[in-house]
């Protein structure tokens, strides 16, 4: 867990100091507090090295994470469903995801289905490495009543100050090379 965090990090700062690349990371405030992130990049080195040609070239969403004092609440799925927006809205069909992590497959299982493909004990005895393949317009068009209901309750949490008319994106700033583009219509 700890070279996965590492690895996040350095990612992070990579994305920061370049002014090239395809990765940009979505980041969830409530005031001045980064609750959660989720970043969309091409495909790990993880992913490549299986050399599973219809993925090689297929942009990975990662590095989800929520604060804890914040999970359970829909922050999660609303980066999910921001980032699925945008990629939709760029014409991008497909992404994938992989996860090597009990709690996460289990939560990808419910959302994603069934994976693309399982390396049984890549990561040791028991501990299977899972990667999805899905369409974006799969969970745009799935997901939008389902999302106007998870704002509803995310927004009427009490612990997140927001106001009831508060759109979909309220809670996501987009921080792409290491810019906060909160104020602006950078997603469009």
């Amino acid at each position: 867990m700890l070279l996965e965090i590492e690895s996040k990090k350095k990612l992070f700062d990579q994305v920061i100091k370049s002014s090239e690349g395809d990765t940009f990371f979505l980041v969830a405030k409530i005031e001045d507090e980064v609750i959660g992130t989720i970043s969309f990049s091409p495909s790990s080195n993880d992913i490549i090295k299986l050399n599973l040609k219809q993925i090689n070239n297929v942009g990975e969403l990662g590095s989800l994470y929520v604060l804890p004092s914040y999970q359970g609440r829909g922050i999660a799925s609303a980066l999910i469903h921001v980032l699925l927006e945008h990629l939709h809205r760029k014409g991008i069909q497909q992404f994938c995801l992989d996860s090597g992590y009990r709690l996460a497959q289990r939560r990808w299982l419910r959302k994603f289905g069934t994976p693309y493909k399982i390396i049984e004990e890549y990561w040791g005895k028991d501990n299977h490495h899972m990667i999805w393949l899905c369409r974006v317009r799969d969970y745009i068009e799935s997901s939008d009543v389902k999302a106007f209901h998870m704002y509803e309750r995310v927004i009427k949490d009490s612990s997140i100050n927001l106001t009831t008319n508060v759109d979909f994106n309220a809670i996501v700033v987009y921080v792409i090379k290491g810019k906060d583009l909160s104020n602006q219509d950078v997603l469009q």
